[in-house]
C-alpha cells in the first residue's frame, strides 16, 4: 500500500472581476502516489496550484473533485474538532512564512507543545521533556526555548516550525516552500537538517518549492506542475537532466550547472511572467501560449500525460515515445 495516493484531484475557485464571474482551476486532474520514506519533490512557478495541492493533501482544503487518501483512508473523513482517524497527526506541514505559521504570543516551548498537548496523551512534565528533545534535534539549545517568535531570526523560527512539526511523529511531512523567506547559508542549513531527519526517521517528504537545486539535493522523485496540471513526473532523481518536457527545460536552464554559458535561452528572469492558470472549460495545454514548439493540436486539445520510457511520464503532443 502507498503511503499517499492522490486521484485525480481538482480544485476550482469562483472568481468575480469587473462584474464578471467564472471559474478558475487551481489544480486540473492530479494524479500521483507517494512511497513510505521517499521524498517527492513538486516543482513549479509561483501560482502552478503546487500549494493548493499541499493544502488538499494535509486536509486544510476539500477538491472540488477527486480523493486524497492518506494510508488507504481518505483525509477528508476527520471531524472538525480534529482528526479521529489511526493517522491523527501523521500529516504535518510546515509553511512558507514561519512568523505567520506561529501564535506571536507563544514562546518556542509553547509552539512545540501544542500539538503534543492536543493529540497526544502525555503528562505535563512528558510533554516538557519531549520538546526539549525536539528543540534539540532542530539545533535550538534549551536556553532559548523561551524566547518569543519575533526573538528568533527566520532560520531559528523555521528550526522550531519543524520541531513542532515532528512533534506528533507523523509519516508525512508537506514542505510548502520551506526556504524561500531565507538567506542562501540558511537555506543550506535547513536543507542539510530535512536531509538528516528523513534519514534517522524513516519519515516522507512532499517537498512544494520552485527550487530545482533544492529539489534535487533532497528528493527522490520530481513532478513538475503548470496551470495547476502535471507537465511531467520522473520516478528517479538520476532522470532529472533527462527531463524532456518545454516547461521543464526552460525551469531547468535557470539552473548555471545546466545552462551553456553561450546559450541565450530563456532564464529564472523570464520565466515568471504568465502563470498559465485556466478557466475552467479550457481544453488545451496550459502551456500553450509561451510554449517555443507549440503547435494548433496544442492549442485545441490537452495532451495527456503518458509513460515515454520507465520511470518518466510527460504531457506534451511535440514529444514522441
Amino acid at each position: 500500500m502507498e503511503l499517499l495516493e492522490v486521484d485525480q484531484a481538482e480544485k476550482s475557485y469562483n472568481i468575480r472581476k469587473f462584474g464578471n464571474s467564472y471559474r478558475l482551476m487551481a489544480v486540473n486532474d492530479v494524479s500521483f502516489s507517494l512511497k513510505k520514506g521517499s521524498c517527492v519533490g513538486l516543482v513549479g512557478e509561483s501560482g502552478c496550484g503546487k500549494s493548493t495541492l499541499g493544502r488538499l493533501i494535509t486536509g486544510l482544503e476539500k477538491p472540488t473533485k477527486g480523493q486524497v487518501r492518506f494510508l488507504g483512508e481518505s483525509v477528508y473523513s476527520a471531524t472538525k474538532r480534529g482528526r479521529k482517524l489511526p493517522f491523527a497527526g501523521k500529516i504535518q506541514m510546515v509553511f512558507q512564512d514561519s512568523y505567520d505559521a506561529v501564535n506571536p504570543r507563544y514562546t518556542a516551548e509553547q509552539i512545540v507543545e501544542e500539538p503534543l498537548r492536543n493529540l497526544m496523551h502525555l503528562s505535563v512534565k512528558e510533554r516538557k521533556m519531549k520538546v526539549s528533545e525536539l528543540l534539540r534535534k532542530v539545533g535550538i539549545p534549551d536556553s532559548e526555548k523561551n524566547k518569543y517568535a519575533m526573538e528568533f531570526s527566520g532560520g531559528q523560527l523555521q528550526r522550531v516550525c519543524i520541531a513542532r512539526a515532528l512533534a506528533c511523529e507523523p509519516q508525512l511531512l508537506v514542505l510548502d516552500e520551506p526556504l524561500s523567506s531565507l538567506d542562501v547559508s540558511v537555506q543550506a542549513q535547513i536543507l542539510n537538517l530535512l536531509g538528516d531527519i528523513k534519514d534517522e526517521g524513516n519519515l516522507s517528504y512532499l517537498l512544494i518549492s520552485h527550487d530545482l537545486e533544492a529539489i534535487y539535493y533532497l528528493a527522490d522523485s520530481i513532478i513538475v506542475m503548470y496551470g495547476g496540471q502535471i507537465m511531467e513526473q520522473i520516478d528517479d532523481i538520476s532522470l532529472f537532466y533527462e527531463m524532456k518536457h518545454p516547461y521543464t527545460k526552460m525551469l531547468l536552464s535557470s539552473i548555471p550547472s545546466y545552462r551553456n554559458q553561450e546559450e541565450k535561452s530563456e532564464t529564472a528572469e523570464s520565466i515568471w511572467m504568465d502563470l498559465g492558470v485556466q478557466k475552467e472549460g479550457y481544453t488545451g495545454c496550459p502551456y500553450y501560449g509561451r510554449c517555443p514548439e507549440g503547435k494548433e493540436v496544442c492549442k485545441q486539445k490537452r495532451p495527456e500525460i503518458r509513460k515515454i520510457r520507465k520511470g518518466q511520464t510527460v504531457a506534451c503532443h511535440m514529444i514522441d515515445d
